[in-house]
């Protein structure tokens, strides 16, 4: 019997978006605890593929099975984009080497980014794509329970028990210890994750048809404005209650000018004196960055990989929801309530009103986050289950 398990990893090893790194770092500590054997993780860049620097050829198929399997995860994989003609998705390797794969495929929480009205191509071959991994003894297909799985059926008319939904692996990433230079002492330090990812689509009139407007084609800038100018009247109210320390907090580029217009929202004062902000950091410091996050009174999270690890980790915050998928997250971590819809007419009074349920008493939430915690860890334990049957043979 093997004493020790040789797996890759593909994940995006070489990103700045933090995201990637709490889906790596949470996938290898639920494997390495459920497994049976120790596992020797070596890691794949995807990004490296995604981007062109290496093929999805006979080689990669090669280091698959040199291996004791592959584990897939840590960036979105299906997201309907032009160039993924092989396989529709990320996983962009030719039919033609599929059926050469002799060691076990774990597709460990996937997830889809597909916004209402964007253009999605190749919808054949991710069909062809996943129908090859669920007829196959040697794969699994495991997505993450943000309504991937119904999205594949309703988008490309697949539909089997064999597409299983797992939790969110960001939920289990693990926090360090260690010199947070944007915590202050003596203040309530308040996170605020925006999120510009997709902005056309995710603040625009795809997302939102009700608002179309006569002769403006996508007014998703007027829409975004709208919602900081409310976020910036209610941490006004709240700076003026609590001695607060605001923490910009960008994921990626993307939020960066996001970040930007905000204080643009804010009265300088205000900026000048109690706000501070972070930047980006590579996959390797994850855990730092997770640990600065446990040192938050409270978070506003728009950012799925800011939301995810807060519950996780027990970091009293608030979802301010921009897309379904984290909607559909929420319902199955039995959350819904604690959330709010960014477009919602009545958003400044809705986060004034959560956030200083979160000053003042964090712990109800925190509660109801260690009992999500545990059902999903529950699930996951339930999943290796399988994971260890295909991979420990």
């Amino acid at each position: 019997m093997k004493k020790t398990l040789s797996l890759l990893h593909l994940a995006n090893w070489n990103s700045t978006n933090i995201g990637n790194g709490a889906l790596i770092d949470g996938t290898h500590t639920v494997l390495e605890e459920d497994l049976p054997l120790p596992i020797d993780w070596t890691p794949v860049a995807w990004d490296d593929y995604t981007f062109g620097l290496i093929p999805f050829d006979e080689r990669f198929v090669e280091l698959i099975n040199e291996s004791d399997g592959m584990i897939i995860n840590g960036a979105v994989t299906i997201n309907g984009r032009e160039y993924l003609k092989n396989a529709g998705m990320r996983f962009d390797l030719p039919y033609a080497l599929w059926s050469k794969i002799q060691k076990p495929l774990i597709f460990y929480g996937i997830s889809y980014r597909h916004w209402s009205g964007q253009p999605f191509y190749h919808a054949s071959q991710l069909r062809r794509s996943i129908e090859f991994i669920l007829n196959s003894p040697l794969m699994i297909f495991g997505v993450r329970n943000d309504g991937t799985k119904e999205w594949l059926e309703r988008q490309v008319g697949i539909a089997s028990e064999k597409i299983v939904s797992i939790p969110d692996m960001g939920l289990f990433v693990t926090g360090e210890a260690g010199y947070f230079p944007q915590i202050r002492n003596q203040y309530k330090n308040l996170i605020l994750a925006f999120n510009n990812e997709d902005a056309e689509y995710r603040y625009g009139i795809p997302a939102r048809p009700s608002k179309t407007e006569e002769n403006d084609v996508n007014p998703y800038r007027e829409r975004r404005s709208d919602i900081l100018k409310k976020i910036g009247h209610t941490v006004e109210r709240l700076a003026a209650e609590w001695n607060l320390n605001m923490i910009l907090v960008p994921h990626y580029f993307d939020d960066f000018s996001m970040v930007s217009e905000f204080v643009s929202h804010c009265r300088p004062q205000l900026a000048h004196q109690h706000m501070v902000s972070t930047g980006l950091l590579p996959v390797s410091a994850t855990r730092h960055f997770y640990g600065f996050y446990s040192k938050a009174d409270a978070a506003m999270s728009m950012r799925v990989h800011s939301m995810s690890p807060s519950i996780g980790l027990g970091i009293p915050m608030i979802p301010v929801i921009t897309q379904e998928r984290m909607r559909v997250y929420l319902k199955e971590a039995e959350l819904s309530d604690w959330s709010i819809d960014a477009f919602s007419p009545h958003l400044e009074e809705q986060l004034y009103e959560s956030l200083t349920t979160l000053l003042r008493n964090p712990e109800s939430i925190q509660m109801r986050f260690a009992a999500a915690r545990r059902r999903f860890r529950e699930q996951c334990r339930a999943f290796n289950r399988k994971v260890a049957a295909i991979l420990v043979q």
